[in-house]
């Protein structure tokens, strides 16, 4: 796979994990749905200040979209993916405690990993 097909893949996924359109993340991310979609497909890679609002909005590393390591992006998108259900269903805590709670469990996430 190529780097192209690797970043869109991964931004779709990330895209799919938290539910947001094409639209909304592009209007987030300060882009266009088309150029989402033209990542997403592969036919056009992010540019770097792209990449990284795009890593900033799905708080990952930005590396986690370009490296090749494909065990460590499903096993980072698994521990998101189980940070963000434990949010969404055990508690009502306001956007702003959720994205500290969130901030915090990729810092620990980071320190582990070393």
């Amino acid at each position: 796979m190529g780097l192209a097909q690797r970043i869109g893949q991964r931004l779709s996924r990330l895209r799919a994990l938290t539910g947001d359109s094409q639209e909304s993340l592009a209007a987030q991310v300060g882009c266009t749905r088309s150029n989402i979609a033209s990542i997403e497909t592969g036919r056009g890679t992010p540019s770097l200040d792209l990449a990284i609002e795009i890593a900033a909005y799905f708080r990952v590393p930005i590396q986690s979209l370009y490296s090749d390591d494909d065990e460590q992006f499903a096993a980072m998108l698994t521990e998101l993916a189980k940070a963000r259900r434990f949010l969404e269903t055990t508690t009502d805590l306001p956007e702003p405690v959720i994205s500290a709670l969130l901030d915090l469990a990729k810092e620990v996430q980071t320190t582990l990993r070393g």
